[in-house]
């Protein structure tokens, strides 16, 4: 089997697993029905636009599409930050402790703390927010 039929078959796999029709993948990729169809039987090698969109609707990987990983899916959003906020729930703290041991001058470490903790808020608001819209 050469690449453009191992992705096709990956790509076709993927799409049916998810439940998504041809039409319903094509267009939500901006491709056409007949472009998603030419790909899915190895026909035609998607361009690296249509790539990106493919493995972000379909939840697989790039490097799994490509044949440069074993592993097929990649993480969505929602699933880093839960496993991010599980793993890490006192971010925040943390790495105002790690402030606090530097032994700057008050000013400073008080405007590293606010620094630390609005980076750190950002950073949660953003991967929150990601995750509602990779989850729809």
């Amino acid at each position: 089997m050469n690449l453009n039929e191992n992705i096709g078959k990956i790509i076709k796999e993927a799409r049916v697993e998810a439940g998504i029709s041809q039409n319903d993948l094509a267009d939500l990729c901006f491709i056409s029905r007949s472009k998603l169809a030419k790909i899915e039987l190895g026909e035609r090698m998607p361009n690296i636009h249509d790539l990106r969109a493919l493995c972000t609707h379909l939840m697989i990987s790039a490097d799994y599409l490509l044949g440069i990983s074993l592993s097929p899916r990649r993480e969505s959003v929602a699933d880093f930050v839960t496993e991010f906020i599980k793993n890490e729930p006192n971010m925040s703290e943390k790495i105002l402790i790690e402030i606090n041991d530097m032994g700057l001058s008050s000013e400073t470490t008080v405007n590293m703390r606010l620094g630390a903790y609005r980076g750190v808020n950002r950073i949660l608001e953003f991967l929150c927010e990601a995750a509602v819209i990779d989850n729809g």
